[in-house]
C-alpha cells in the first residue's frame, strides 16, 4: 500500500436471532491481524440472546440495537451512515453466518489495492450444518446473465486447485464483501449502497450491476479465506425473484430492456402464475409494485452496451452447480417441483 496510512476498514454485522453463529463469526473478528478495524454490529430485533452476547462478549464492536427489523439493505446502510467513512477507507459487509480466517481482511484488501480494483471477495468455502469446514465452495465471485439471473462461481463444487488464480469477477457476494469508500460514494445515492426497496436477497447482485455500470472493477482473491454456513443449495423465494427484475429494470440498457428483459420477466411471472400461484403472485405484486421506483433510481452508465454484453457471455462460461443456460435453468426448475 506504498507506506502510506493504512486505510480503516468499517466491518458491518448484522444479527437477528443468531445466536447459533455468533460465537464463531465474532472470534473470527477479534482474531483478524488487520490493525485499522473498526466492527459495527446491528441487531435487528432478535428474540434470542443474540444482544447480551454481543454486550457479554464483542466489547470492541460498537452495537447498535434497533427497535424494527430493516432487514439487510437498510441495515447496512444505516451501519454506513454511522461509521462516517473517510474518502481512503472501507466496508467489509458480513453475514451472522461466516467466519473469517484471521487474514481475510489483510488479504483481500491488498489484493484490491495491488489490482486497481474497488471491490472484491475471498475464496469462501461452505460449512455444514453443524458448523464445521468443508472443501465444498459457497463462491469465488458472482457472475451475471443477461436477464438478470446472478450465479455464486463455484458454488457446490469440490475445491481442488481450480480456483486458486486471483482474477476479476464480475461481482460479489454480500456475505463477505469489502467495498471501496470511492465506489460507495459514486453509487449510494441518497445513502442507498444497497437498495432500501430490496429487504432481502438480490441486493449484492443489485449492487454489482451498479457499480459495473460507473466502471468499478471487481477482484476475486483466493489466500482470504472465509467459511460460510448458508444452506449449499439455497432458493430464491418470490421475494427474491422479484428484485432481481426489478433490478434488472433499474440497469439494464434500454435496448436490453425492452427488447429482451420486459419480455422475459412477463414469461416468468405468467409461467409462476400458472406452475406456482402463490409464489407467482408475490413475485409478481413486488414488480409491479416497485417498477415505477426502480425505473426513477436509473442512472447513466458511464461503459457501454457491448462492455455489459461481454460480461454477461463471460458469466455463461463459469463453472458452477448452478444450472447456468435457459435450458438447464428451466430442466432445474421443473425437477423441483415434481419432488415436491
Amino acid at each position: 500500500m506504498n507506506n502510506l496510512p493504512l486505510p480503516r476498514v468499517c466491518v458491518g454485522l448484522i444479527t437477528y436471532n443468531s445466536m447459533r453463529d455468533l460465537p464463531a463469526v465474532i472470534l473470527g473478528l477479534e482474531l483478524q491481524d488487520y490493525p485499522s478495524l473498526q466492527v459495527i454490529i446491528l441487531d435487528n430485533v432478535s428474540q434470542d440472546d443474540s444482544v447480551k452476547f454481543i454486550q457479554d462478549h464483542a466489547a470492541f464492536a460498537k452495537l447498535i440495537v434497533n427497535s424494527v427489523n430493516v432487514g439487510f439493505a437498510r441495515g447496512h446502510n444505516q451501519i454506513l451512515a454511522e461509521a462516517q467513512l473517510g474518502p481512503n477507507d472501507y466496508y467489509l459487509a458480513l453475514n451472522a453466518d461466516l467466519v473469517l480466517s484471521s487474514n481475510y481482511v489483510t488479504q483481500l484488501l491488498g489484493s484490491l489495492c495491488k489490482n486497481g480494483a474497488d471491490w472484491g471477495i475471498g475464496k469462501l468455502y461452505q460449512m455444514d450444518e453443524q458448523g464445521r469446514p468443508t472443501r465444498q465452495l459457497y463462491s469465488t465471485g458472482h457472475a451475471m446473465l443477461r436477464g438478470g439471473y446472478a450465479l455464486n462461481i463455484g458454488k457446490g463444487l469440490e475445491d481442488v486447485g481450480q480456483f486458486d488464480e486471483g482474477r476479476e469477477v464480475f461481482g460479489a457476494p454480500g456475505a463477505a464483501v469489502l467495498i471501496s469508500q470511492k465506489l460507495i460514494a459514486a453509487v449510494a445515492l441518497d445513502g442507498e449502497l444497497f437498495d432500501a426497496d430490496m429487504f432481502f436477497y438480490s441486493e449484492d447482485t443489485d449492487l454489482d450491476w451498479r457499480a459495473r455500470l460507473q466502471g468499478f472493477k471487481c477482484w476475486y482473491e483466493p489466500t482470504a479465506v472465509a467459511y460460510h454456513r448458508g444452506s449449499p443449495r439455497e432458493s430464491l423465494n418470490a421475494q427474491g425473484l422479484g428484485n432481481r427484475y426489478l433490478s434488472v429494470i433499474k440497469n439494464a440498457f434500454l435496448l436490453d430492456l425492452f427488447t429482451y428483459n420486459v419480455p422475459l420477466i412477463v414469461f416468468h411471472c405468467v409461467l409462476r402464475l400458472i406452475i406456482t400461484p402463490k409464489r407467482g403472485w408475490l413475485m409478481t405484486q413486488k414488480v409491479i409494485a416497485n417498477a415505477s421506483r426502480m425505473w426513477h433510481k436509473r442512472s447513466k452508465p458511464v461503459v457501454t452496451r457491448g462492455y455489459m454484453l461481454n460480461w454477461f457471455q463471460w458469466g455463461t462460461w463459469q463453472l458452477s452447480d448452478q444450472p447456468i443456460t435457459t435450458r438447464d435453468r428451466l430442466v432445474s426448475f421443473w425437477r423441483k417441483l415434481k419432488g415436491r
